[in-house]
C-alpha cells in the first residue's frame, strides 16, 4: 500500500516536472492544491462522518478539538475555478489552493453557533493537537 507521504512527495515531483516544462518551454501548467473537496457524492466518508456522529451523539474527532481552521472547497467552485484557469492566460505557471474564504469560514468552530440550532441540540468535539498531527 502506497503511503500517504508516498502520494504527496510524488505529486510534488510530478508538479515540480510540470513546472519547469512551462519555464523552458511555455508549455501552460496551472495546479490546484484543493484542501477538503465537498459536494455531491463524496469518494470519501468524511462529511457523513460528521453527520452520522452528531445523529449518534457522538463526540466529533477534529484537531484541537474543532479550534483549529479546516479548509474546504466546493467542488462546483473548484471546477469553476479549472475553467478560469483555461481561460486567463496569467494562470499558466501557477499553483493555487482554492478554499472556502479568507480565513477558513467553514471550519467548525464558526458552525458551533449553527449546528445546535439546525439539530435541535447541541454536539462535543475533542481530539488530538494540530501541532501533533503535523509533527508525524
Amino acid at each position: 500500500m502506497v503511503s500517504r507521504a508516498d502520494l504527496w512527495r510524488s505529486a510534488a515531483r510530478t508538479a515540480a516536472a510540470l513546472f519547469g516544462l512551462h519555464a523552458e518551454t511555455g508549455f501552460p501548467v496551472t495546479t490546484f492544491r484543493p484542501p477538503f473537496v465537498h459536494g455531491p457524492r463524496p469518494p470519501f466518508y468524511r462529511e457523513q462522518f460528521f453527520w452520522d456522529r452528531l445523529r449518534d451523539g457522538r463526540p466529533i474527532i477534529l484537531p484541537d478539538g474543532g479550534d483549529a481552521p479546516m479548509p474546504w472547497v466546493f467542488v462546483s467552485d473548484l471546477a469553476e475555478a479549472s475553467v478560469r484557469a483555461i481561460e486567463v492566460p496569467e494562470a499558466a505557471g501557477e499553483a493555487f489552493r482554492p478554499r472556502a474564504g479568507e480565513p477558513d469560514l467553514t471550519c467548525p468552530p464558526q458552525s458551533r453557533s449553527v449546528l445546535p440550532e439546525m439539530l435541535g441540540g447541541s454536539y462535543s468535539t475533542k481530539g488530538p493537537s494540530a501541532s501533533r498531527l503535523r509533527s508525524r
